[in-house]
C-alpha cells in the first residue's frame, strides 16, 4: 500500500545519504527531503488513511505541503469525485496484487480442495467446515474475489475473514463467533454475522460474484456483489485470513483483481 511505499521510500532516502556521505548519523530531514524530492510525487499520499497522514507521514516533514494538502481536500471532498481526479488520487492497478489460494492445510476435514486451490467444495451430508487463505494481513487494502458457484437445495456459504486461531471444523461464525467476521446465505436467507449478531445487510445468490475488501487503514470489512458494494462492517486492529465456508454447493476464488469503484451503503 501506499504507506508501506511511502516508508521504504524514507528508508532508502537513509541509506542513500550514508552511501553519500552526505550527513553522518542521515537524521537531517532538510537534506533527507533533498534527497527524496523526485519520488516523493509518485506516491498516493490521498489513498493514505487520516490517521496515517498524522501519525506516520506528517511528523517526519519530508513531504512538500502541496503533496498534503491535496492528500487533505481528497480525504474531507463530500464525495470522491468532487476533489478532481489526478494520478495520485487514483487506485493502482492491483492486478497481480495479493495473490493467494485456499490454503490445503488449514481447513476443515469435509471439504474437497481442487488441485488449484482455488475452487472449494463442500458435499451433501459432510459436515460444516471452514477453509483459510494462504495469506493473513495485518495493514493495508486487500481484495479477493468469489464466484458462488452451485448452492442448491440447503447449500450455505458463507465469506469473510477469520483469526488464525479459528475453529476450521466448524462453519464460519458458528461456535467461534468472536473470531469470525463475514456474510452467509443458506437457501432463502441472507445475513452477516459479527460477534455473534447477524443482520441482513448483505446479499447474494448462486452465480453472483461476491467480492471482499479488508481495509484494514479504515478499520472495514466490505461485501461487493457483482462488483456493487452491498455493505460493510467495523472491525478491529488485527490479523486476519481469508476464510471460506461451503455446505452442499461450490465455490471459485479468483484473487489479484481491482478494488471495484462503484458506491454503496456505508458502514455499520
Amino acid at each position: 500500500d501506499e504507506l508501506a511505499l511511502f516508508k521504504a521510500v524514507v528508508r532508502w532516502g537513509h541509506a542513500k545519504m550514508e552511501q553519500d556521505s552526505r550527513v553522518s548519523d542521515g537524521s537531517d530531514s532538510r537534506c533527507l527531503s533533498g534527497v527524496l524530492h523526485s519520488l516523493l510525487p509518485h506516491i498516493r499520499f490521498p489513498l493514505i488513511s487520516p490517521r496515517y497522514l498524522r501519525e506516520d507521514v506528517a511528523p517526519l516533514d519530508l513531504v512538500p505541503s502541496y503533496l498534503l494538502v491535496e492528500a487533505l481536500f481528497f480525504k474531507t471532498a463530500p464525495k470522491p469525485n468532487e476533489a478532481g481526479s489526478t494520478a495520485r488520487t487514483r487506485q493502482r492497478n492491483a492486478y497481480g496484487r495479493d495473490r493467494f489460494t485456499m490454503d490445503p492445510v488449514r481447513k476443515g476435514s469435509g471439504l474437497v480442495l481442487s488441485e488449484d486451490c482455488c475452487t472449494l467444495t463442500g458435499h451433501t451430508g459432510s459436515n460444516f467446515h471452514t477453509a483459510l487463505g494462504t495469506k493473513s494481513f495485518s495493514h493495508g487494502r486487500h481484495y479477493w474475489e468469489v464466484s458462488v458457484a452451485s448452492s442448491a437445495g440447503d447449500g450455505h456459504v458463507r465469506l469473510g475473514v477469520a483469526l488464525g486461531k479459528a475453529n476450521l471444523e466448524a462453519y464460519l461464525g458458528a461456535q467461534d463467533k468472536e473470531n469470525m467476521i463475514g456474510w452467509f446465505q443458506s437457501g432463502y436467507v441472507e445475513g452477516m454475522f459479527h460477534g455473534g449478531s447477524i443482520s441482513g445487510q448483505g446479499r447474494f445468490q448462486m452465480g453472483d460474484i461476491c467480492g471482499l475488501l479488508l481495509d484494514l487503514d479504515e478499520h472495514l470489512l466490505v461485501l461487493y456483489v457483482n462488483r456493487k458494494r452491498t455493505g460493510s462492517v467495523a472491525i478491529p486492529q488485527n490479523t486476519y485470513f481469508p476464510a471460506f465456508c461451503v455446505h452442499t454447493g461450490e465455490i471459485r476464488l479468483c484473487t489479484g483483481v481491482p478494488i471495484p469503484t462503484v458506491s454503496g451503503p456505508s458502514s455499520l
